[in-house]
C-alpha cells in the first residue's frame, strides 16, 4: 500500500509552531487532531483504506489481527464538541527533533 497520503482535511487542536506536552512531564510533540467529514466520499474512502492498512500492519506484525484491536480513529458524534458531528477523528503527532 505504501505510505498513505491524506486528502485535504480540517485540523483542530493544532500545535505546529511550538511542541506541546499533554501533561506535565510528557515529551513535547508537534500535533494536531485530523477531522475527516464522513459525508465527503474522498474522506470516507480514505478512512476505510486506513482501517485496512492498520489491520494489515497488525497481521504482518503478529501473524493475525488481534481480537479487540483498537484502531486510532474516533467517532466525532461521541465528542462533546458539536463541530465534530458527522466526522471521524484521529491524532497526528511528531516528536521534536
Amino acid at each position: 500500500m505504501g505510505n498513505p497520503v491524506t486528502p485535504e482535511f480540517r485540523v483542530s487542536y493544532e500545535h505546529f509552531i511550538n511542541p506541546h506536552a499533554i501533561q506535565d512531564g510528557d515529551e513535547p510533540k508537534y500535533s494536531c487532531k485530523v477531522v475527516l467529514d464522513r459525508s465527503n466520499t474522498e474522506h470516507s474512502e480514505f478512512i476505510e483504506r486506513m482501517k485496512k492498512f492498520c489491520k494489515k500492519l497488525a497481521k504482518d506484525k503478529w501473524g493475525k489481527v488481534p481480537k479487540g484491536l483498537q484502531l486510532p480513529f474516533t467517532n466525532g458524534d461521541d465528542s462533546d464538541n458539536p463541530e465534530f458531528e458527522g466526522c471521524t477523528l484521529f491524532n497526528s503527532t511528531r516528536k521534536e527533533d
